[in-house]
């Protein structure tokens, strides 16, 4: 699986998964940086969300690739064919072992720093 991580400015080694909650088609995660900063990471349009025991976070990408855990998520949501140029991406928050241990599947994720 081919995966790019994506820039949260502030490392993730060490850092720990404080709360994540949906707002109606929304997912709020917060994480606490190893610095002791904040991250927050917005999900606009979620269609799919799997905690696999999310607690420490190591690193956070984007999924470069389809897989069985998209075209799930996108056969829910089209009843008919998956058109080819759906909007959608599988983002992956992983732990020092490189196991995903939240993943996400929405249009875009929004970081934001307190």
């Amino acid at each position: 699986m081919e995966r790019k991580i994506v820039d949260t400015k502030v490392g993730l080694d060490d850092a720990d998964l404080k709360s994540y909650k949906k707002l109606d088609s929304s997912l709020i995660v917060t994480i606490l940086a190893w610095n002791e900063s904040q991250i927050t990471l917005a999900f606009p349009d979620v269609i799919r969300v799997l905690d696999n025991d999310a607690n420490v976070i190591s690193s956070f990408c984007k999924v470069t690739e389809s897989t069985n855990f998209l075209e799930l998520a996108l056969g829910r949501l089209y009843e008919t064919e998956i058109p080819s140029d759906h909007p959608y991406l599988h983002y992956q928050f992983l732990d020092s072992d490189d196991i995903a241990t939240l993943e996400v599947v929405s249009r875009s994720v929004v970081v934001k720093y307190c």
